[in-house]
């Protein structure tokens, strides 16, 4: 079944991206900029790199198919929130050393975020062990240790853990006044 509202929420989303680019190529024609465009068949599954495969970036906005938009790292790797984690109380809940093998933790000591992402989204958390973790909306993050490539999203459901998706974006609202 398809989900419309995911359609539409990329589609806006892309939109942006669309404008943006154009008002960019002609702010700056001297520039080179390389499109990436993705095409989903109904016998492969791509991800598409919002940003770009050789990211500069600490984190970066992922896309595919059946999740949407979601956080990776600098190199396209998934990240992953524990559904049994509390948001903003500085505590994880994978504490069990079967559990921290799995699912490594991510923390970076700077930000650099592509357009899309706002920094006050994020902050870092010592639950316990000197341990830093960078959250996401009050999330503890995390790599899953059995994804073997970028864009792979093998965790997704497994023990409580859960692909990071951005949350659902929404239009911008305009209002007009008119003077009498």
């Amino acid at each position: 079944m398809v989900n419309f509202k995911t359609v539409a929420i990329a589609f806006v989303v892309l939109t942006i991206i669309f404008a943006a680019t154009t008002g960019y190529l002609v702010a700056s024609p001297a520039k080179t900029t390389q499109t990436v465009f993705s095409t989903l068949t109904s016998t492969t599954t791509q991800t598409t790199t919002l940003s770009g495969s050789s990211s500069s970036y600490t984190l970066d906005i992922a896309y595919k198919a059946g999740i949407g938009f979601y956080l990776t790292n600098g190199t396209g790797f998934t990240l992953y929130y524990r559904s049994t984690d509390k948001p903003y109380n500085g505590t994880t809940t994978c504490v069990s050393d079967t559990c921290e093998k799995n699912w490594p933790v991510f923390y970076s000591s700077t930000l650099n975020l592509p357009t899309g992402l706002n920094a006050s989204s994020f902050s870092v958390i010592m639950p316990y062990n000197s341990t830093k973790f960078l959250t996401y909306s009050g999330y503890p993050l995390y790599y899953w240790a059995h994804d073997a490539k970028p864009g792979d999203t093998t965790g997704q459901g497994v023990g409580g853990f859960y692909v990071a998706t951005l949350p659902v974006l929404t239009e911008p609202t305009t209002t007009t006044s008119s003077s009498a």
